[in-house]
């Protein structure tokens, strides 16, 4: 019995090794992988045969276990590859942003379910991207288009832009020097995009090389990767609660400062009034400001911006932030309400947004 049980088990084996030996080289099977198991993720990106020696091995190694980009398949002898020289896509650069900054409806509320075609008539609603492409023309990251054109390759000018978007759609106002860089292959933009590479530029998230920004050129999977682990980099050195805080709790602690961002519209006549009555002694509010969104092209008349509150914890304690949207000059009510409860813990780390 243990004869035959042992041929059995060599003729299986036997068997597993020609078809790995006849598997065909992949082209593409996949970029993104949105799973929970992150630990099988995590040992998928540690062997990839083709990124030793290359300048941005660490990079992609720490993206793809993340699980925010994996390899494209196997070789004909079954090592893994990331291909770090191959072009990005629309649809890629679409997944990826909605993952690194979760972008989701906003403050949009809908009266149905929207879907993808809805936004982008090359968009099948069933395509794997379709999801991601329709959440980035909803946050207006990409300019308006009737077609998303998926398959095009994005240029590093079209990515300046849409992560100044993505920053602005969550509310995320960076401390930074906004002076304009100097880059000798820019002088045909309009302020708009010159605007874009100096927010990418000055934040670290893409540079150039030699005075070149190199707007025209596309992106690869290798830059992709460093340019998300900038992103990444900087949304977790933020603390900024938005929308989605309302009625819940946020903890911080002492020294500590945090934003509160909140969608507005001027140009209709109201605005958000922060009531008053809450302990100065717990937190302090040492800012407060409006901002608009980056300008678009053709400019949106009437768009709405966001308005901003900084705060400083100063001692443990808990206080409840009231807020009030509407036309303070009108007797009629408030058209939303705002509440969010702090608490200041010297013993609890700010929590993670």
């Amino acid at each position: 019995m243990y004869c035959i049980l042992k041929s059995v088990k060599k003729r299986m084996n036997e068997r597993k090794v020609r078809m790995i030996r006849r598997l065909p080289v992949l082209v593409l099977t996949g970029f993104l992988v949105f799973s929970f198991s992150w630990a099988v993720m995590a040992d998928q990106g540690s062997n990839f045969a083709d990124i030793q020696g290359h300048w941005g091995e660490q990079v992609i190694l720490d993206i793809a276990s993340r699980g925010l980009m994996q390899g494209i398949g196997n070789n004909e002898v079954g090592q893994r590859l990331f291909a770090p020289e191959m072009l990005v896509d629309r649809a890629q650069t679409a997944s990826v942003l909605v993952a690194v900054f979760t972008l989701d409806y906003g403050s949009k509320r809908f009266i149905k379910q929207p879907l993808p075609n809805s936004y982008y008539q090359d968009v099948d609603n069933q395509a794997w991207y379709a999801n991601a492409a329709m959440l980035c023309a909803i946050n207006e990251i990409f300019p308006a288009s009737d077609h998303f054109n998926p398959e095009q390759p994005i240029s590093r000018l079209e990515m300046a832009q849409a992560i100044q978007r993505c920053f602005y759609a969550k509310g995320i106002e960076i401390t930074m020097n906004k002076s304009m860089p100097v880059f000798n292959d820019v002088s045909a933009l309009s302020t708009t995009e010159l605007n874009s590479i100096a927010f990418v530029n000055n934040t670290g998230i893409m540079q150039g090389d030699d005075q070149k920004f190199r707007p025209a050129d596309s992106l690869n999977r290798a830059e992709l990767a460093q340019i998300l682990e900038n992103c990444l980099n900087i949304l977790q050195s933020q603390s900024v609660i938005g929308e989605n805080y309302d009625g819940k709790e946020y903890t911080t602690s002492p020294g500590q400062t945090f934003t509160l961002a909140l969608p507005s519209n001027p140009t209709t006549g109201s605005q958000w009034t922060l009531s008053d009555n809450y302990d100065h002694g717990v937190i302090s509010l040492s800012n407060s400001y409006y901002k608009s969104p980056p300008q678009s092209d053709p400019p949106i008349v009437g768009q709405g911006g966001t308005e901003y509150w900084v705060f400083k914890a100063l001692q443990a304690g808990t206080i409840e932030l009231k807020l009030t949207y509407g036309q303070p000059w009108a007797p009629t009510p408030p058209f939303k309400t705002f509440t969010v409860k702090i608490t200041v813990s010297a013993d609890t780390a700010p929590a993670a947004l």
